[in-house]
């Protein structure tokens, strides 16, 4: 058991993660508020005690979340542009727990690093910028110039899959042929904040299943930025 500590009283953290990794990010405050009733509620109903601290004094139950402060909800179109509908948004939900006794860890969370490459948390001008200053073989965003690419060799990956590697696969809607245009920065055909739910193509490599086979985690855009 990890242990903290509150004031001069040692405790014992209990909770979970409370991350939305979309648009809005946060679900309504009104969800929020119940939701940290219930896990303040739950946790000082459950049959779970701590073992003693080390000075053999009780430990207490503390509810705790991880709550998701995502960057590109922060700071979604341009640097140094903060939402603060959004922040404003945060600091209620933050406010909500706090009611309740449930604490909170801020978790600028990230997956994939970007919607460009099907994945969240940075924000997509960050690795358009990074494109814009790099070499043209090195792929930091998903677009046409840039396919979704695995980092490992195409050989390499082929006699590992070979030998019995679950080394997954890029897919690709069948007869498609220009796949990461969609939602790609600078093409005209939807705000890259949401290539990874808007391109189709993008969703065969970040679906529940890709995500278990690390799809998105091997591409030369995750491994490069």
């Amino acid at each position: 058991e990890g242990s903290f500590k509150l004031g001069d009283k040692e405790v014992v953290l209990l909770g979970g993660n409370y991350v939305w990794k979309a648009a809005p990010y946060l679900p309504p405050l009104e969800i929020i508020e119940r939701n940290a009733e219930e896990i303040a509620k739950e946790l000082a109903e459950a049959a779970y005690e701590p073992k003693p601290g080390a000075d053999g004094e009780p430990r207490s139950k503390v509810p705790c979340v991880r709550l998701g402060a995502m960057f590109e909800a922060m700071m979604p179109d341009a640097a140094g542009q903060i939402d603060t509908t959004w922040l404003e948004r945060l600091s209620q939900a933050i406010d909500a727990f706090g009611r309740h006794g449930v604490y909170v860890f801020l978790d600028a969370h990230t997956d994939g690093w970007s919607t460009t490459n099907g994945g969240n948390g940075f924000p997509w001008w960050m690795g358009a910028e990074m494109q814009r200053t790099a070499g043209a073989e090195t792929s930091y965003i998903t677009s046409p110039e840039h396919p979704l690419e695995l980092a490992i060799p195409d050989k390499l990956a082929e006699m590992l899959r070979k030998v019995g590697a679950n080394i997954p696969m890029i897919n690709k809607v069948a007869n498609d042929t220009d796949p990461w245009r969609d939602f790609s920065v600078n093409s005209g055909t939807g705000n890259p904040r949401y290539m990874n739910l808007g391109n189709l193509n993008m969703r065969l490599n970040n679906n529940d299943g890709a995500w278990a086979n690390a799809t998105l985690m091997l591409t030369k855009q995750v491994q490069n930025s």
